[in-house]
């Protein structure tokens, strides 16, 4: 269950599985495979609840089973689901799981350790936006200029024909949501928690500590 908090399109999941399961993230022992194994499963409990708003249609011929006949309906909606790299392709498999059919355009934006502003190195996105909605993967919100950066691309690369976008993350710190939310207030976010601080360094405390380096071993 994903409860709004008082900014009406951030939604916090209170599901006892999910906040289980990030409590063992933000453990420090756990290893890198125990964390990418709960990456995916908080990405599947998060991605349930981010598309329970997407559109669907009927498929117009009946169909039956073992013992009658039933409607048929399929996806209305066309997705992008949009990975930031590189933490938020630890996101990408488990909604690819929810959303086989999906399209996926990969960015690479890191932030710059000195101005802490969001430089991009790879962008993936096609000329045309032939998509409904959009679906922004990234693990950690901290100050929340990546994910501006971001959205700010993908509202103008998608125009009038997108008609949501929607951000999920696993873990987001209120000065990346309150960020969000004044510039783009028709934007979703889906999270498993909202932390109250960011240090120094641009980590969000008590976060989950730098969710590349756990999901890859890279400290």
């Amino acid at each position: 269950m994903a409860e709004n908090n008082d900014q009406p399109n951030v939604f916090v999941s209170r599901h006892p599985l999910v906040q289980a399961k990030l409590s063992i993230m933000r453990n420090k022992q756990s290893d890198c495979m125990l964390f990418r194994e709960l990456t995916n499963e908080l990405s599947l409990l998060l991605g349930y609840e981010a598309t329970a708003d997407l559109q669907t249609r009927s498929l117009g011929v009946k169909q039956e089973t073992d013992f009658g006949v039933y409607d048929p309906v399929t996806l209305n909606d066309s997705v992008a689901l949009i990975p930031v790299m590189r933490a938020g392709l630890g996101l990408l498999a488990p909604f690819q799981t929810l959303l086989p059919t999906a399209a996926c355009f990969h960015l690479g934006i890191f932030r710059d350790p000195v101005t802490k502003q969001p430089v991009e190195y790879y962008n993936r996105l096609p000329v045309e936006c032939r998509h409904q909605v959009a679906i922004i993967l990234d693990a950690m919100l901290a100050t929340g200029g990546t994910v501006m950066s971001v959205i700010k691309q993908v509202k103008e690369w998608g125009g009038d024909g997108l008609r949501s976008i929607k951000v999920v993350c696993l873990c987001a710190s209120k000065q990346a949501i309150d960020r969000i939310t004044k510039a783009y207030p028709s934007v979703q976010v889906y999270t498993a928690a909202i932390d109250d601080q960011v240090n120094d360094d641009g980590y969000i405390v008590p976060g989950l500590g730098d969710a590349g380096d756990r999901m890859y071993r890279t400290k």
